[in-house]
């Protein structure tokens, strides 16, 4: 009986190990419970073995934490694509869990897609600003583009990048001290970018650089030196080439620009206009820097005399009869301090005297001949800038407020207030480079009061006009006041540039643009109705510092249409 018993045990025993294999039992144990096979997985990533997490991890309805540690082994075997697959299913599991998206955006960055990468890591700091893998990671990829603003940013949630040294371009004429002033950044310290923001905007108030540039070079010890460069305009120029095109380059309007910049180191500049067109002569000059040595404050002083002929008869509105042609002659003096109180934000305040005398003008007491007051007028400006920005959608903004009071002492005039506001933007659409460019402005502008006829806004395209409608020229016959004129106004200016060519010494680019807008004014026979204008804009910079834009634009209600060239000293970016 024992020995049946015996050989039934034995035969149990032979179809065990037959038909149950080694290892067969341990390969069950997962299914116990979901932390049963974590654990596994676990206990195998810790000790490298990356093909056995992904097979035991294999399963679709596993835990969120599994396919993180399947995603992980997957990307460290370099199949990407499944690895994304892995994490993306994580995502879906746990929406808010921050570790897919900074692994999705490793994987992205590993496929060298760098726009992807930059998704899910500002998605992931979304649900956790403090990370320091990911600010660190997102910071590198903006420094790698070119986008030094953008890596501050996120650099500086970690107290980084921390600055061993400033190094300032060789052979700059400025005085080092003034020029320390303007710098907000000391050695051996943190970066911070306000600091950056504000060093910018005070060496840009000097008015001597061409394009200055704040660039970080990294260390071996992980700490970074800040590299200033510039290059300086000196006298009339930074070369006799560069100061030749400055004087002539407003030639095709009969004008001469004699410009004088950073007079004995100081960053004083000395510039003029003089123009002989018979139609409009001016003679203009300024002088400005800063004050007692400290970039913060700056004056200007300036002198502007004009002789001017004006015919108004297409700005008239069809019921106004009136003498339009006449002639204005004017001279103002004056003074203004600019304040920078904050990072990107400044103040100004201007007093000016100047004196008009018109001939030919109406000189009743209708609407249209109260505009023309002769005499002195005691004016007082004052004006608020600021600026703001999110540097890592490459978006620039800034808005100026401005506010003015006078009176022409001579005459029964009133005094007269007038307010203008500007909001200006610029945006480049791609993570790096300048291949397109989009720009914009909303401006607009009341008088109330007795302001003269010279202190309207006008409209157009014009050498002496920045409020631009460019399907309408600001001349007829060379005389001003064919565009519209009014006491108040409202104008928005859109448009794309696409750069075209570049290289060391010039850059063309070109563009369409959109003007629309209105002047009004009820107690003056001025003003017009909706206006839109669409065209095309060329502009072409040389040497990085004169550009020439030439426009085409047409006014989308009638049959005018306006071809202009503006040559100016920097490129505004939006005219």
């Amino acid at each position: 009986m024992m020995k049946a018993d015996l050989c039934e045990w034995l035969l149990f025993l032979t179809f065990v190990l037959v038909l149950c294999p080694a290892g067969a039992g341990r390969e069950r144990m997962p299914s116990a419970g979901p932390d049963d096979r974590l654990s596994r997985i676990e206990a195998l990533w810790a000790a490298g073995q990356w093909e056995a997490v992904v097979t035991l991890a294999s399963s679709p309805d596993l835990s969120a934490d599994v396919d993180y540690y399947r995603g992980m082994a997957l990307a460290r075997l370099e199949r990407w694509q499944e690895a994304r697959a892995a994490f993306e299913s994580g995502r879906r599991k746990a929406p808010h869990d921050p570790r897919f998206l900074f692994e999705l955006a490793g994987v992205a960055y590993k496929q060298n897609r760098r726009n992807e990468s930059r998704h899910f890591l500002k998605n992931a700091l979304r649900l956790d600003p403090t990370d320091a893998y990911g600010n660190d990671f997102l910071a590198g990829i903006y420094f790698l583009d070119g986008n030094l603003e953008a890596a501050l940013k996120f650099w500086n949630r970690e107290g980084r990048p921390e600055v061993r040294n400033v190094m300032i371009e060789p052979n700059l004429r400025v005085d080092p001290v003034l020029l320390d002033r303007a710098f907000a950044i000391a050695p051996r310290s943190e970066l911070r970018l306000e600091e950056l923001y504000a060093s910018r905007t005070l060496v840009e108030s000097f008015g001597i650089f061409h394009s200055p540039r704040f660039e970080l070079s990294p260390r071996d010890d992980g700490t970074f030196d800040l590299n200033f460069r510039a290059s300086e305009r000196n006298g009339w120029g930074a070369s006799r080439l560069e100061g030749l095109v400055s004087l002539l380059r407003d030639i095709p309007h009969q004008s001469l620009r004699p410009e004088f910049y950073n007079l004995g180191g100081s960053a004083w500049n000395s510039l003029s206009l003089l123009r002989w067109d018979a139609q409009k002569q001016r003679f203009a000059t300024s002088i400005s820097g800063p004050i007692d040595g400290n970039p913060r404050l700056r004056l200007q002083a300036l002198l502007d005399a004009r002789r001017e002929h004006w015919d108004v008869g297409s700005a008239l509105r069809e019921a106004a009869d009136a003498p339009a042609d006449f002639e204005l002659r004017s001279v103002e003096a004056g003074a203004e301090v600019r304040d920078m109180v904050g990072t990107r934000t400044s103040l100004r305040t201007a007093i000016t005297v100047s004196d008009r005398r018109f001939s030919g003008a109406p000189t009743d007491n209708s609407p249209l001949g109260t505009l023309f007051q002769q005499g002195v007028l005691l004016k007082y400006d004052a004006g608020l800038h600021q600026g703001y920005s999110a540097p890592e959608n490459r978006l620039e903004v800034s808005w100026d407020a401005d506010a003015s009071f006078g009176k022409v002492l001579t005459t029964w005039g009133k005094p007269y207030a007038r307010a203008t506001g500007v909001l200006r933007w610029q945006w480049l659409p791609e993570p790096s480079g300048k291949d397109y460019r989009v720009t914009g402005r909303i401006g607009a502008g009341m008088t109330v009061g007795g302001a003269p006829f010279d202190e309207l806004f006008s409209l157009g395209l014009e050498t002496d006009n920045d409020i631009y409608l460019r399907g309408h020229m600001g001349t007829l016959n060379g005389k001003k006041g064919a565009g519209p004129l009014g006491r108040n106004y409202l104008l928005l200016n859109c448009g794309v540039d696409k750069l075209v060519h570049r290289n060391g010494l010039w850059e063309l680019t070109a563009g369409p643009f959109v003007d629309t807008g209105k002047s009004y004014a009820a107690s003056t026979p001025f003003g017009s109705r909706w206006l839109l204008d669409a065209g095309i804009v060329t502009r072409f910079t040389i040497l990085g510092s004169i550009t020439l834009a030439l426009s085409y634009g047409r006014n989308v209600q009638g049959p005018r249409d306006a071809l202009f060239l503006r040559i100016t000293g920097t490129d505004d970016g939006n005219r």
